[in-house]
């Protein structure tokens, strides 16, 4: 038994000794190469324990560690422990990867639902913003914005207003008129230019006539030297900054005129198409239709030349 033993511990040893023994070690303890790598690879860490003890190995680790480095240098000891590992790790990497892919699909359909969720709330947003626009604009339906009329220490805004009204041969009295005043300061110091006077008609008939006097206003401007007297209408926020735009697309050449009645921009394009814009949205149609029209006309120009 003993002499047994002896035997397989001086066969194992011998695997070490030359990279070409580990063929004859394995027939001998009869491995294939296919089924009993794993046997293998057992029985060489089971050498490497035994000769690293200093009963078996005397002369010390470095006799050992050479013989190891020589046998791992065989590329099928290299292949049978490559093998061994991967059948080790590959189900617990298959694992951990089908988990991941089931959270990446659950972020992605979390993903999804936040995306729509978003997207439907911003059109609501968007749709009681114009509601509101709509509401506010019309609670202004009487109203008009009287710029470039000098402030005076103790001022009645209402006297103000009537003069301007028979400079431009609108016949009115107090009593059409419903409240006037400046806007407030922003920031709260004197201006350098004179604050707009809000007036409230006390119908929109009044409110009408005022306006009507406009194109008398243009001629009083043109006599006198306040270049800066306008009367418009009383617009929103955000319609304000519409018509501002819409007043840049006329000035850059990209449609003939525009002008603004109850509350409504409308802008007169090239070719006599007349756009309503009341909101964002409109005004994006526009500039893509006016877009439109400068590509087709680039085009037209570019065929002449030819």
């Amino acid at each position: 038994m003993e002499q047994n033993s002896s035997t397989s511990k001086r066969k194992k040893d011998e695997v070490f000794s030359s990279p070409d023994s580990i063929t004859d070690y394995k027939r001998s303890c009869n491995y294939s190469d296919s089924s009993d790598s794993s046997y293998l690879c057992a029985d060489l860490v089971n050498t490497n324990t035994t000769m690293s003890s200093p009963e078996s190995n005397p002369s010390g680790d470095s006799e050992f560690l050479d013989r190891l480095v020589n046998t791992l240098k065989d590329p099928e000891v290299l292949t049978i422990i490559v093998k061994a590992v991967s059948e080790c790790i590959a189900p617990v990497i298959k694992q951990e990867m089908s988990s991941l892919f089931k959270k990446q699909d659950k972020l992605e359909k979390d993903m999804k639902k936040l995306k729509a969720t978003l997207e439907q709330r911003d059109k609501t947003i968007t749709t009681l913003a114009e509601h509101l626009d709509r509401s506010e604009q019309y609670s202004r339906r009487n109203n008009v914005r009287i710029m470039g009329i000098p402030e005076e220490d103790g001022e009645d805004t209402n006297k103000l207003v009537l003069k301007l009204a028979a400079t431009i041969g609108v016949v009115m009295v107090n009593e059409h008129i419903d409240i006037s005043h400046r806007v407030p300061k922003y920031p709260p110091t004197r201006q350098e230019t004179p604050r707009p006077i809000i007036v409230r008609f006390v119908s929109n008939s009044s409110l009408r006539s005022m306006l009507g006097g406009r194109r008398k206003l243009r001629e009083h401007r043109e006599e006198t030297s306040n270049k800066k007297l306008f009367i418009n209408e009383d617009l929103t926020r955000s319609r304000a900054l519409l018509a501002k735009r819409a007043r840049t697309l006329v000035a850059e050449k990209r449609a003939e005129s525009t002008w603004v009645t109850g509350g409504v921009i409308l802008i007169k394009l090239y070719g006599g198409s007349v756009k309503k814009v009341a909101n964002e949205t409109h005004f994006d149609e526009v500039c893509e239709l006016v877009k439109s029209k400068m590509i087709i006309n680039l085009s037209e120009d570019e065929e002449e030349e030819k």
